[in-house]
Order: structure tokens, then sequence, then C-alpha cells
């Protein structure tokens, strides 16, 4: 069971204090709105994986689970997460010959 928090910023409060408001872009009527953003932190609260989009794009929730999942993966095997990972796949070692022996694995 996956547990994480989910933060809203309605009125964009924390959006002005981290400075991701769109300079022109973004502009609904005369309402001005601030990017569309995920973020991803560990569990000492560093943000580990950040996607900011125009207004007018949105996100991939299939995407931001999938590197929660790759993040607590590694946190609990030590092993990295290639590009197509997803939960239930192996893991590499961060090393040289870790990486190679994934690669020979999957020629």
């Amino acid at each position: 069971m996956r547990r994480h928090r989910l933060v809203g910023d309605p009125g964009g409060p924390r959006s002005s204090q981290v400075l991701i408001w769109p300079a022109e872009s973004g502009k609904c009527g005369n309402q001005r709105w601030p990017f569309s953003r995920s973020l991803v932190g560990d569990q000492e609260g560093v943000v580990r994986h950040a996607v900011i989009n125009d207004p007018p794009l949105g996100r991939d929730v299939d995407e931001a689970v999938r590197m929660l999942d790759a993040l607590q993966f590694t946190e609990k095997h030590g092993e990295v997460c290639p590009a197509t990972w997803k939960a239930g796949d192996e893991g590499m070692k961060p090393t040289a010959e870790g990486v190679a022996g994934y690669l020979a694995r999957r020629a």
C-alpha cells in the first residue's frame, strides 16, 4: 500500500514562494494560473523528481506514481531504476558492472 502526501496550492501562495508562475502564458481570461507541477520527495523531504508544465499541458499521474515507486525501490534496495522501469521490474546496481549485466540480460 502506498502512503504519500498530496498537497494543493489554491490561490498560489506556494507557487509564488518558489517562482513558478508563467510570465505571460498561463492566463485564462483575466485570471493568471500557476504552472502545473508534480514533485516527488524522499523521506528527508528532498525533491528527487519534478515536472513543471505550462497550464494548458496536463500531467501524467501514472508517470508520477512510477517515479514514486522507483524512489521507494531505490531507497529499499540501493539499486537504480532505468528509464522504462516499473514496479516489479529488476533494478541495476549503480556500477559499470551492474549496468553491463543488466543490459546483457536484455540483449
